[in-house]
């Protein structure tokens, strides 16, 4: 198992794991050399709840293979949940799966 398998959740088949994250680098690379990071995170973070990364550590781990800073994706996660000081993106569900808010 490679390091891209291990950040999936259990019922992803590991050629789908790497699917997405062939998804993810591509989605990352098309923001260029110097992109807002904030921007680029939280564009990330809405494409692995949509490809079924769901839960934080999942999340950061994902993007942490991405070269994101894992701090940084955390503060993301809590800064646009419900509850957050930012815009509202997404909330944590009780078990502990994140869910998109459909504003956005």
């Amino acid at each position: 198992m490679n390091d891209e398998q291990s950040s999936g959740r259990d019922d992803i088949p590991a050629d789908e794991v790497n699917a997405i994250f062939r998804r993810l680098r591509q989605l990352k690379a098309s923001f260029g050399r110097k992109p807002n990071m904030d921007t680029v995170g939280v564009t990330l973070i809405r494409a692995c709840i949509k490809e079924g990364f769901d839960r934080s550590h999942r999340i950061i781990g994902a993007l942490a293979k991405l070269e994101l800073n894992r701090t940084h994706v955390g503060q993301l996660l809590r800064r646009h949940d419900e509850d957050g000081a930012g815009p509202p993106l997404w909330r944590l569900e009780a078990d502990g799966r994140y869910l998109l808010l459909d504003r956005v």
